[in-house]
């Protein structure tokens, strides 16, 4: 717990400054417009950590086997509930792409980025947060939904998104 918190305030933390950054001669309300991909930024980053970092007591599991779960609940009978967790953990993530997406990064720094915060919280799980199971199928999903959002975004508001810092 005292780690979800510690990364939700360093997260917290950064967007602040880096909103901070841009406050201009023309007032709080150019400032705040400027500073709503930041918050977006923000906020999902928080919400993974707040619902990924809790405790659900029990001890800590590992599941390398890519897909292993998926294929699990595939077999017939279908089994939804398991299916559940899968989609749950894609549409986790569509918030951080899209605002990583209005920040301006490339679909390819947005997977990359999404990798490395599913990776940070999987490892987290691992080590301390009990009752968590590290999965690859989580570290897998959690990127396809990032890159999902930054797709939907760019694609039904791409006036939204700002000019790319990378190609």
């Amino acid at each position: 717990m005292i780690v979800g918190i510690l990364l939700a305030a360093a997260v917290l933390a950064l967007g602040v400054a880096v909103a901070g950054g841009r406050r201009s001669e023309t007032g709080w309300h150019t400032m705040a417009v400027s500073a709503a991909p930041d918050v977006a930024l923000v906020s999902s980053a928080a919400a993974i950590f707040a619902i990924t970092l809790v405790p659900m007591g029990g001890a800590h599991e590992v599941e390398l086997l890519p897909f292993r779960d998926v294929v699990e609940a595939l077999k017939s009978p279908i089994d939804l509930s398991a299916l559940e967790g899968e989609v749950f953990n894609i549409l986790l993530f569509v918030p951080l792409g899209a605002a990583l997406a209005v920040r301006g990064l490339a679909i390819g720094r947005t997977a990359i980025s999404a990798f490395a915060l599913s990776a940070a919280v999987e490892i987290s799980q691992l080590l301390y947060v009990s009752g968590r199971t590290a999965s690859t199928d989580d570290l897998v999903l959690n990127t396809v939904g990032a890159v999902l959002g930054h797709v939907m975004l760019s694609t039904l508001a791409p006036r939204a998104r700002a000019r790319p810092q990378d190609t």
